[in-house]
């Protein structure tokens, strides 16, 4: 797994614990165009390269600044967490009821057609996952230092969800999450 911003340690932290997995760290301008060839799970932090989503085998956004086929449109006044999709693999023995984000702390995303939100505010999604060509992209909307996350008994188990499914081969021509 290479994570591209190198002052995230409580997600480097949870992404390290994970069984088997090896985390390279990586800022933006230390960012390789061979990154994603080498990696099972980039996670891009705060960062998406300037050519769109990478040719990883799966990804995970954190706080994207762009979504490439779909939008972000500026912050969420209200990122009240206001439900959950119970079915979600992301959220799997994970309560995050008790999640709080700073103000203004995430961002409004457009999803495209093939995400769906796995939590959500009344105005977007917090987390949420889909399938982009044949890969799978797990998305959350905010920047976890900036919440009350990483202090959560759930976080090294949403983390360790999104590695498991990550893995899970995404059908090429049906929708994933």
């Amino acid at each position: 797994i290479t994570e591209t911003e190198a002052f995230a340690p409580a997600l480097a932290r949870a992404l390290a614990s994970v069984p088997g997995v090896k985390l390279r760290l990586r800022t933006p301008q230390s960012y390789e165009p061979t990154d994603p060839g080498t990696s099972d799970l980039l996670v891009l932090d705060d960062f998406v390269p300037q050519g769109g989503l990478p040719k990883a085998p799966a990804l995970l956004l954190v706080n994207p600044p762009r979504f490439p086929g779909g939008k972000v449109t500026g912050k969420l006044h209200d990122s009240r967490m206001s439900g959950t999709e119970a079915a979600s693999p992301l959220l799997d023995g994970v309560d995050i009821s008790s999640l709080t984000i700073g103000a203004g702390a995430a961002r409004r995303l457009a999803l495209p057609a093939e995400y769906g939100a796995a939590a959500w505010s009344s105005e977007g999604p917090l987390i949420a996952s889909g399938g982009d060509g044949g890969r799978r992209v797990a998305v959350l909307a905010f920047e976890p230092s900036e919440s009350n996350l990483p202090q959560l008994a759930a976080f090294p188990t949403l983390i360790d969800n999104i590695v498991a499914w990550s893995q899970q081969l995404a059908p090429p021509t049906a929708a994933a999450g």
